[in-house]
């Protein structure tokens, strides 16, 4: 059946190819839709079909975007990826036009966390969170897009960081993921002739989260000649904690030219019930906006809508569950297309009492991050680190992780490498080699010996295991093959699983090192599109999301504005969160809370109030309780 596209979606799928675009689209609106229908005519034009690349922010949208993409066969068009993956192909296929250690090697969130920021914040004298800032900042090239000037960081702090961070990351041989699109825009300033960036026309989805780093990335491919298709849509921008804000998409038609400009303005997604209320939160921001209103579609259902209030954190876990049951069973929704949504959940603080619930009342849930818990299990990081020291034995972030895992192997012996490879300027592996050719003689004597054993085990180990070369071959396939043969040591169910599924998702002809750098972000992936229950997640991890229903919880003030936050970005991922579902919209929040509950955000033992972003709005607050106990 053709689709019937409306007078905006088809304004957008004629713009000329030689020119700059700009599409602000609210959720619903069928931007992904419009985009590609754009992108058909683009590349199948008789008089000169254009060479089409997509950029999108995140791996689970170039995900889905694929699928969407694969019935348009032509070698005009380029396969959708991230701008990391796009830095990473374009500075590959051009040696030596940035600088960064070889091979490259990016850390997983586990390395991140538990080695590199660490020991660099000790490093550096800071803690780690004020460290953390400083590689965002990095990151986007020490600019902010908003005019709010982070005091937190002196001059000084930054280039002692810089100085302390180029030494580690050569010593180590790791480059962040978070630099990759600096990577680029140094390569782009610097090289006149590029492979890899012959293209017409780059649409970038999800604009609105760019840093000032992506933007001269895309402003550097613009001079080019290549024309730059922007969508997004300021009202959901929520990732500061990268230095994005909504001016960067605002500005678009100021930095590029000529540029046609274009808005997505009917909202198909939601029912008018939860249109208006979300519709009510948004327009509360004190922000600029762009010039286009979103209108809900005329012919679109009331909805289901509610602010429910539980006596404390107890009764509301109860109301949740009980709520999400009836859903399953009255109203035929399956599991998986309701989300659970919460401001900040660590340890699970907020969702441990409601998956104690859904337990009880038999209702399968699945957890997004549950990635990182299975590559913090030590037998599964064990297996990982081997795993890449089969792939280059000099991967000094494998020794490392491994150093650190070995009992009695402590940090008086890891600072004492890392000392010797910065004196002689080599690596943090070679130091250790240097050291075992030597019989470890000037090693301290604390460690010496573990050190010693974890050479000989995982030399003798690594001249034992012959990886093969075949193109064809299923690397998780031949890692679980060697753990049954015992040449690999076990590692949980979960991550066998998961290895399977990843042999389905990576091209032939890849090699071990790759597969292994792919592990936890299509790992991550497959946890949070392939649920098989309700799914449980921070609000921020919804964004991209439909779903038939949405239930958020803790929507108090003293989390939601979270403390020390910008209010109005608040406000924008609460809308986000608001906007996810097709049928169903409920908001729950305690009159009062105790325990660990009532120390996140403002600690508050006291009486409670629901946010006050919803103040006012369309939908009043009532008792949760009985409302529940009504509908079951």
């Amino acid at each position: 059946m053709a689709i019937e596209f409306t007078d905006e979606q088809k304004e957008i799928i004629s713009h000329p190819v030689e020119k700059n675009g700009r599409v602000i689209a609210g959720p619903g609106t069928g931007k992904s839709l419009t985009a590609v229908e754009l992108t058909n005519r683009l590349i199948n034009s008789e008089d000169n079909p254009a060479k089409v690349k997509f950029i999108t922010f995140t791996r689970a949208a170039t995900a889905e975007l694929a699928t969407k993409l694969e019935n348009i066969e032509s070698e005009k068009l380029a396969k959708p990826s991230t701008l990391h993956s796009f830095s990473i192909s374009v500075v590959l296929q051009n040696e030596g036009c940035a600088e960064f250690p070889v091979p490259l090697r990016i850390p997983n969130d586990v390395e991140k966390r538990l080695l590199i920021r660490r020991h660099l914040a000790k490093l550096v004298g800071v803690k780690v969170k004020l460290l953390d800032n400083l590689i965002k900042e990095m990151a986007a090239k020490w600019e902010s897009l908003s005019e709010q000037e982070n005091t937190e960081i002196s001059t000084q702090e930054r280039a002692k960081f810089m100085g302390i961070w180029l030494v580690h990351r050569s010593i180590f041989g790791y480059t962040l993921l978070e630099e990759l699109p600096d990577l680029l825009r140094c390569a782009l300033r610097d090289h006149d002739h590029l492979k890899g960036i012959d293209y017409d026309i780059i649409i970038v989805d999800e604009y609105q989260d760019l840093n000032a780093c992506d933007l001269e990335v895309l402003r550097r491919l613009s001079d080019r000649e290549i024309s730059i298709f922007a969508i997004g849509d300021d009202k959901q921008s929520i990732y500061s904690f990268r230095n994005a804000h909504p001016k960067g998409i605002l500005r678009f038609p100021n930095e590029f030219t000529p540029i046609k400009d274009y808005g997505l303005t009917i909202c198909r997604r939601l029912p008018r019930k939860l249109f208006e209320w979300s519709q009510f939160v948004i327009q509360g921001s004190t922000d600029e906006q762009s010039p286009y209103t979103l209108d809900c579609y005329e012919q679109s259902d009331e909805g289901h809508v509610g602010l429910l209030r539980f006596r404390n954190e107890e009764e509301e876990a109860k109301g949740v569950s009980k709520l999400t049951k009836w859903m399953i069973n009255s109203q035929h929704i399956d599991p998986s297309d309701i989300l659970i949504l919460s401001r900040k959940d660590r340890q699970g603080i907020f969702t441990k009492l409601i998956k104690d619930n859904l337990e009880e009342l038999n209702i399968p849930f699945s957890e997004t991050d549950k990635i990182n818990v299975i590559l913090e299990d030590q037998s599964n990081r064990y297996v990982i680190e081997i795993l890449s020291l089969l792939s280059n034995e000099k991967d000094s972030l494998a020794w490392w992780s491994l150093m650190e895992m070995t009992k009695g192997i402590g940090a008086k012996f890891i600072s004492f490498l890392y000392q010797k490879a910065k004196e002689a300027q080599i690596s943090f592996s070679q130091a250790f080699f240097d050291e075992a050719t030597n019989n470890f003689s000037s090693s301290p004597i604390h460690g010496k010996k573990q050190a010693k054993k974890l050479w000989e085990s995982m030399t003798n180990f690594i001249e034992l295991t012959q990886v093969p070369d075949d193109e064809d071959i299923y690397w998780g396939k031949w890692i679980l093959e060697q753990m049954e043969n015992g040449q690999l040591p076990e590692c949980t169910d979960d991550l066998k699983q998961l290895l399977i599924e990843i042999d389905d998702l990576i091209d032939k002809g890849k090699n071990l090192g790759f597969y292994i750098g792919q592990i936890q972000p299509i790992g991550k992936d497959i946890l949070s599109s392939h649920s098989h229950g309700v799914r449980l997640m921070r609000m921020r991890q919804s964004k991209g999301l439909t779903v038939r229903a949405t239930i958020v919880i803790g929507a108090e003030n003293d989390l939601i504005p979270f403390p020390q936050e910008d209010f109005d970005e608040e406000r924008r991922l609460l809308y986000v969160a608001m906007t996810r579902s097709t049928e169903m919209l409920f908001m729950t929040w305690a009159k009062q809370r105790s325990g660990p509950t009532a120390h996140s955000g403002r600690p508050n033992h006291g009486l409670r109030q629901h946010t006050s972003m919803l103040r006012g709005g369309p939908v009043e607050s009532i008792d949760g309780e009985q409302f529940v106990r009504n509908l079951c």
